[in-house]
């Protein structure tokens, strides 16, 4: 039930102005008779019977659907003397009569003096003008209106019926004006919907009063006792008729309670499901009822629209949860199933028979003014205007809201789409209206949420110790409404793991998201993943994420030990156990005290690749659900997790040469690019060398391909020896290989190229029956940038600078050779002498 409103500028004037205007003729009324009238104790009798009377009213209960509650009218039995005193005495009496009855009756359920001077200032005026109504009507039949009983019954009948109806016709359109003008409602609407129906009953109050004047007449006044059993059966046939609709309207109240019941419960079970607010719903339901009494909308068509905000989008249950929650842009597949929901909507909200014409707003809300949407293609005014306003209204609302696949707009960006989609998505007539009257909407949004917060925050004070121990008894139904909830995030999250770990082959970036997604549907202060190491009985921290996460990375498990080496090997998961077990074997040494753990294996098919461990400081144990969350999270790791190390072996392959298992020419390409990077951001050097095995042509046409294969393999060890750790080294092709030194000049590095020289001179390979080979090397050097800032210009200077090496060598050997001639040369000759 809404609150009373607060009396609008409009009404206020027009109240005053009935009050003035009416007081101000009442007055006149009363003084009037008071210095000439000469049947005042008549006219004072007429007035004690007539008060007397009102106190027995008869009640007749409305629905009031205009503002969502009943209200009562009260008709009193005393109108029949009005119109009688006005037959006999005038107006002067009828008004002044009229005007005190209803300023009595007024006051005994209204204690506010402005409303009851209003009741008797809008009597009087109707009073007044029924007067005028059958004066000017018996002037027209030749007839003097005033003559006491010298008129027959039959003379009266038509001015009285017709005094009578604009009576009801000024009486219930001021009543009309001034609820209208405070309820900000339809003047018009609430007159037809609540008023129109109530002129029936002045037809026997005024059949009442031609039976009294006719008494009196005939009879003499003693006879207006005979009147009393006929005022005795209107009024208790009016009680009776009062039941009756009372009882109807209350059957009414319980259907509509009843309706309303069950599209708030499934409404509140969609938005659970879906990431709709009931804010959202609440502001929607505002804005449509407003439009609605702007455009003229019967009462039936504003509720239509408001139950619309809360179940256009009922059909969505027949849209898989994935294409609702998409993050990116809808395939033309997809947007196609998206379409079939205002359609199954509509056919779901067709079996319930709803009082007001909520299926067209459900089915056509997607309708465009051009034509263009769907589901039927409607255009322009073909589209209803109740789906129209949803349209509008629904749009502007959603857009501020975040969503998974975009950000909120803000309140001038959200006009802005409108606008721009006025004559194409939306009616512009809409459009004009609902930005002109925003701001009148977001006052009364204010408005309530603040008087929300008011009720609640007295809800809570006067809650009692017994009522809340009820509460808590009874099963919630906002509980209900969360297990909902939780169980749709729940399926989104899963979906959104198993997307996430899918995109991507590397397996730290696929742990990172599969941790991270974790955290949001269990809690943990650190999570671990480990990994079986490659020809090892091993697990390896593969990612760690969380508190303390530094002190587990790169540590290593032995398959077996600790909780998770336990997981891995019998591939079956342990709750709740003391994490020392994993920190000792992992030789974590954490001074925070973790209080449990839950450890579940990574497993692809029947092949267990490591285990993933969860430890808690918060948590006195993991319940079944999170175990089960768990689990159905590695499930899907297991995939992934198996991808990821499939790629990288396969990765690693396509990267390392075969026979040295040094990188290959491809490896070396990508080491240069994020080599040459590095330097040009922190602006450096690097020494590129170039090398060349002397002689090894030699060993392969001596002993063949496969000796000369296995001296390759371990001449480069020799030379990977040589080198800083961080040092690139690779082979280019045949017996040549590229080495990258970050941070070095050409200068600096002589003394590690002369090393690596000895080294491959003096490395003696032996080989099965006793083969033995031995090379030697030359190396060229470039420097970055100064020799060139690409491979192919540093590969052409470190490849001069080598054969340049490789000819001083050469040289050498042949001198080395010729002296050795020289010396031995004499000597034999003075043998021979």
């Amino acid at each position: 039930m809404e609150s009373k409103p607060k009396a609008t500028i409009q009404s206020e004037i027009f109240q005053w102005s009935v009050i003035i205007c009416g007081g101000a003729l009442w007055v006149f009324c009363l003084t009037q008779l008071l210095t000439h009238g000469e049947q005042l104790k008549t006219i004072a009798l007429f007035a004690v019977v007539a008060i007397a009377i009102s106190f027995v009213p008869v009640h007749i209960t409305t629905p009031e659907m205009t503002f969502s509650h009943k209200r009562t009218l009260s008709v009193s039995l005393s109108d029949a003397l009005t119109f009688l005193l006005l037959v006999l005495h005038g107006p002067l009496a009828a008004v002044f009569v009229g005007g005190l009855d209803g300023l009595i009756a007024s006051r005994r359920t209204v204690k506010r003096w402005p409303s009851n001077a209003f009741t008797l200032g809008m009597i009087a005026c109707s009073i007044f003008g029924a007067a005028q109504t059958y004066e000017a009507l018996m002037r027209l039949q030749g007839r003097e209106p005033y003559a006491g009983l010298a008129h027959s019954t039959a003379t009266l009948v038509i001015p009285l019926l017709v005094a009578a109806a604009v009576h009801f016709l000024i009486n219930s359109s001021m009543l009309s004006t001034i609820l209208g003008l405070r309820y900000r409602k339809s003047i018009w609407q609430h007159w037809k919907d609540n008023l129109l129906w109530t002129a029936v009953t002045y037809f026997p109050l005024t059949s009442a009063a031609l039976i009294m004047y006719f008494c009196v007449q005939r009879f003499g006044w003693a006879t207006v006792i005979a009147a009393v059993p006929v005022l005795a059966i209107i009024y208790f046939s009016y009680m009776q008729y009062n039941q009756k609709v009372e009882e109807k309207i209350r059957q009414i109240e319980q259907m509509n309670e009843l309706h309303l019941a069950t599209v708030q419960a499934l409404a509140m079970a969609i938005d659970a499901k879906d990431s709709t607010t009931a804010d959202h719903v609440q502001r929607v339901k505002i804005y449509g009822r407003g439009l609605a009494q702007l455009f003229g909308l019967t009462e039936l068509e504003a509720q239509a629209i408001e139950a619309g905000a809360l179940l256009h989008d009922v059909g969505k249950l027949a849209v898989p949860d994935y294409i609702l929650n998409k993050p990116g842009k809808l395939t033309p597949a997809e947007f196609e199933k998206m379409k079939i929901h205002p359609v199954v909507g509509a056919e779901i909200l067709s079996q319930v028979k709803f009082p007001y014409p909520v299926v067209p707003v459900v089915r056509h809300h997607h309708e465009r003014w051009d034509g263009k949407g769907y589901p039927d293609g409607l255009k322009g005014e073909e589209i209803p205007l109740t789906a129209r306003i949803l349209s509008v209204v629904d749009c502007f609302d959603a857009v501020r809201e975040d969503r998974q696949y975009r950000r909120a707009m803000t309140r001038q960006q959200a006009i802005d789409l409108l606008r721009e989609g006025a004559g194409t998505q939306f009616d512009p007539k809409v459009v004009e209206v609902f930005i002109e009257h925003l701001p009148q909407f977001e006052a009364l949004i204010a408005e309530r949420k603040l008087s929300l917060q008011e009720k609640k925050e007295g809800e809570e004070a006067h809650t009692t110790g017994a009522a809340a121990s009820s509460a808590a008894a009874s099963p919630s139904y906002t509980g209900s409404l969360t297990k909902i909830s939780e169980a749709h995030r729940e399926v989104m999250l899963l979906y959104e793991i198993a997307q996430s770990v899918g995109r991507s082959l590397s397996l730290r970036d696929t742990l990172a998201v599969l941790l991270a997604r974790l955290s949001d549907i269990v809690p943990s202060t650190t999570s671990v993943a480990l990994i079986k190491e490659k020809e090892s009985e091993t697990l390896k921290v593969a990612y760690a994420q969380g508190q303390h996460a530094e002190a587990f990375r790169a540590r290593t498990i032995a398959a077996g030990t600790g909780i998770s080496g336990w997981v891995y090997v019998n591939q079956h998961p342990m709750y709740n156990c003391d994490p020392r077990l994993d920190f000792d074997a992992l030789e974590v040494r954490l001074e925070v005290p973790y209080s449990t753990s839950v450890v579940v294996p990574l497993i692809k098919g029947d092949r267990p690749l490591g285990a993933l461990a969860l430890y808690s400081a918060e948590l006195a144990q993991y319940t079944s659900e999170h175990i089960r969350l768990l689990e159905a999270v590695a499930r899907l790791a297991g995939d992934a997790v198996a991808n990821a190390l499939h790629h990288e072996e396969i990765e690693a392959t396509a990267m390392t040469d075969r026979l040295t298992g040094l990188p290959n020419l491809r490896a070396i390409l990508e080491a240069f690019e994020e080599e040459a990077n590095r330097a040009r951001r922190y602006d450096e050097s690097f020494t590129f060398l170039m090398m060349d095995l002397d002689g090894f042509k030699q060993i392969n046409d001596t002993y063949g391909h496969q000796v000369g294969d296995q001296y390759l393999a371990a001449i480069a060890q020799v030379i990977r020896a040589q080198l800083r750790s961080y040092d690139f080294f690779g082979r280019y092709a045949g017996d040549e290989f590229i080495a990258l030194l970050p941070r070095t000049h050409k200068q600096e590095i002589r003394f590690l190229v002369e090393r690596i020289k000895t080294a491959v001179s003096d490395y003696q390979w032996q080989g099965a029956g006793g083969v033995k080979a031995r090379a030697g090397i030359s190396i060229g050097e470039a420097e970055y940038p100064s020799d060139g800032a690409t491979l192919e210009e540093l590969m052409v200077a470190a490849d001069t600078a080598m054969y340049a090496d490789k000819a001083t060598r050469r040289r050498r050997v042949r001198l080395g050779a010729l002296a050795e001639q020289v010396v031995q040369f004499p000597a034999k000759r003075s043998s021979i002498a």
